[in-house]
């Protein structure tokens, strides 16, 4: 996430006209996912990878080719073949990669962008629907697109009706899913296909203690692009310039949920206040939120005394409530100091969002994307 608000960034400022350059589709081992983006400006800088530098030097040499003509281009890279000993690029990777590269001052190029600032500032999702490959330009052309919320449908640059329907239709499907994926579509023996790339909002991240054991794990999450929130009862500790990173520090009363906090499904929470009373408030208010992801430092006894607290006052806990609680938080990786633990916990939070057990990926049966 960080990674695309740096390119958004650097999108907004630049003086120069550049070439964005996204991957579109890959197939076996590639080294980035479709979505990965890289700004290439016309002096050769660049933000971001779509590749672990083995694709970069090639690419630069095709988006001078866009900056000179002005026109989108999709190049694919495969090094299943032995061309790609020719290409002399030595990949590395046994896979296939396709790049769209369009030109920054496009129109459609300033409209995708828009679209994931808006996605990203608003912490909701969309769907990108981008036309990757076309046999028939009255079907469509590459790069046509559509932008879909889950309200709305902000743009369509697709002509035909039922191809348009049929865009539609899957683009909400992945939504739903949360997952971006490839679709091929069959009319009038022509094929289109598209790549359906979901857009999510940065991670929320509430830290409720602001102690100095909390300022490596603001500074790690930070790292990742999140968006992160600092509560504590502390005016000594909830100082904005002990947290340069957070998107907020809120200093709020002992036994007082701030009104500004809204948990949401995509939220994340950790609780390190190292107070007994204080731990077992903010878990009571967090367990009937829907918020996703509760950390809580300390050891079991500790946890196992805070549930036994909260079900003495009436509190009922059930089974579902329990699973979202990690406690201890943080991945088993040996973790001892302030940083250490920070890594583990925030090692933890990145595995559950992303649904993994967080092992060895040696010990992992299949891709590890």
């Amino acid at each position: 996430m960080k990674e695309l608000k740096d390119i958004l960034a650097r999108f907004s400022s630049a003086r120069s006209r550049a070439v964005l350059a996204t991957v579109v589709k890959t197939q076996g081992s590639t080294y980035r996912r479709p979505g990965a983006r890289m700004l290439i400006e016309e002096d050769g800088q660049t933000v971001g990878l779509v590749s672990g530098g083995c694709l970069d030097s090639d690419l630069l040499e095709h988006a001078r080719d866009v900056l000179k003509t002005n026109t989108a281009k999709i190049v694919g890279y495969d090094s299943t073949s032995d061309v790609d000993s020719i290409w002399g690029l030595g990949l590395g990777c046994p896979g296939r990669v396709l790049v769209l590269l369009e030109p920054s001052d496009s129109t459609e190029c300033q409209r995708v962008m828009d679209f994931i600032e808006s996605r990203l500032n608003s912490h909701s999702v969309g769907v990108i629907a981008t036309v990757i490959r076309s046999e028939s330009m009255h079907l469509a052309k590459v790069p046509s697109r559509a932008l879909i919320t889950a309200s709305d449908i902000l743009a369509n640059e697709i002509s035909h009706e039922q191809l348009k329907d049929d865009i539609i239709r899957d683009a909400r499907s992945a939504l739903t899913a949360g997952q971006s994926t490839n679709r091929i579509y069959e009319h009038a023996d022509a094929s289109v296909e598209l790549f359906f790339e979901v857009i999510h909002p940065p991670t929320s991240l509430m830290i409720f203690g602001a102690g100095p054991d909390a300022v490596p794990v603001c500074r790690l999450a930070s790292e990742l692009g999140w968006d992160i929130t600092v509560i504590d009862h502390r005016s000594a500790f909830a100082r904005k310039e002990h947290f340069p990173d957070a998107a907020a520090v809120v200093l709020t009363e002992v036994g007082r949920m701030p009104e500004r906090v809204f948990p949401t499904p995509e939220t994340v929470a950790l609780i390190m206040t190292h107070n007994y009373s204080h731990d077992a408030f903010y878990l009571k208010h967090l367990l009937q939120s829907p918020i996703r992801y509760i950390g809580l430092l300390g050891p079991t006894t500790k946890s196992n005394m805070i549930f036994q607290k909260l079900r003495q006052e009436g509190f009922s806990l059930t089974e579902e409530q329990i699973a979202r609680v990690y406690t201890p938080v943080g991945l088993d990786i040996g973790a001892e100091t302030p940083e250490e633990i920070a890594l583990a916990i925030i090692s933890e939070i990145q595995s559950v969002m992303s649904n993994r057990r967080g092992g060895f990926l040696r010990e992992r049966k299949g891709p590890i994307h």
